[in-house]
């Protein structure tokens, strides 16, 4: 029977697929036997999706499946522990400010700042067998620039704290200057904060600011380097950068997860954020998450919405449904 911990598989998955410990050279050599993404198919592929997807009028399913999906954030610089409070009950209740029975399920989380994790995981508690999952952005959110031993803290800090899941964000200026295990370093290091020492662990966002990379081959590599550290997500946006989430961008996070299935047979989750309004903006994702992942990667293991005004949408769309 085999002792090696999960983070000693990652380890071990990493060596073997770099042919030894992660170096930019062996990382480099990886990145260029990947497939290049080509925007003159990419382009016009997500284009007919897109008009697939938003033929029809969304159904109440749609409803339930994405508001199943919603990380329910708020990241505002006004936080409070009360407003923390509040965005609890409403994830747990999304309806409960409608005069109608509830048919709308809890979201996925609740994603708040490192320092309210405490406040929201109260909350939580105190509703019984809460089906809603705690995560807390930190390690520098949204630029990832913090010094190391900072980042680290505030990671340790949410876990300890109750977090459920973890989002960090990578260094651009390392990944756009090609120092590839710098960027790697950095995503393991985070992937052992966030284990716990009773054995169990939070789980490991890790978004890549799709807005801030130049290109689609980027945006590949980026998520190849953060699954070969260990993160269960990629996501696309901190919702603080120079562009949010595209179709586009989560077309490639959603090719990336499906290749790195294709050679190690795990399913790593991807999370949509940064402008994710409009429940068809939401349906686009969904239509593009079975095409290229399969109908049972559009779960809350594998698929997330990090946004709060698409909820206030689908609670638009739905009402006249009812």
């Amino acid at each position: 029977m085999s002792c090696m911990s999960d983070f000693d598989r990652i380890l071990e998955r990493s060596a073997q697929l770099l042919d030894g410990p992660a170096t930019d050279a062996r990382i480099t050599t990886l990145l260029r036997s990947l497939p290049h993404i080509d925007p003159a198919q990419l382009t016009p592929w997500v284009g007919q999706q897109t008009q697939i997807a938003t033929r029809d009028a969304a159904t109440p399913d749609d409803l339930r499946l994405i508001t199943s999906l919603i990380d329910l954030t708020s990241l505002s610089a006004d936080d409070t522990p009360e407003s923390v409070a509040a965005l609890v009950r409403r994830a747990l209740a999304p309806e409960s400010d409608l005069m109608h029975p509830a048919v709308l399920p809890a979201t996925a989380a609740v994603c708040v700042h490192a320092d309210l994790v405490v406040p929201a995981r109260v909350a939580l508690d105190e509703a019984a067998d809460a089906p809603v999952a705690l995560a807390a952005v930190a390690g520098g959110f949204p630029h990832g620039r913090s010094p190391l031993a900072a980042k680290a803290a505030e990671i340790e800090y949410a876990v300890a704290a109750g977090a459920d899941e973890i989002d960090i964000v990578i260094d651009r200026g390392a990944l756009l200057s090609e120092r590839y295990a710098q960027v790697y370093d950095w995503v393991l290091a985070a992937r052992r904060l966030v284990e716990r020492g009773d054995g169990t662990r939070a789980h490991l966002k890790v978004i890549l600011e799709t807005g801030e990379l130049p290109d689609y081959d980027a945006m590949f590599h980026a998520a190849i380097i953060a699954l070969l550290a260990g993160a269960d997500f990629v996501k696309t946006s901190t919702g603080k950068g120079r562009a949010g989430a595209t179709p586009e961008a989560a077309a490639v996070l959603l090719q990336a997860s499906a290749h790195w299935r294709e050679e190690t047979g795990e399913t790593i989750g991807v999370k949509v954020a940064g402008g994710v309004r409009t429940v068809d903006q939401a349906r686009v994702y969904l239509r593009l998450a079975r095409v290229i992942c399969g109908d049972s990667f559009v779960a809350p293991a594998s698929m997330r919405f990090g946004a709060s005004a698409l909820l206030d949408d689908v609670l638009r769309t739905f009402e006249p449904l009812r």
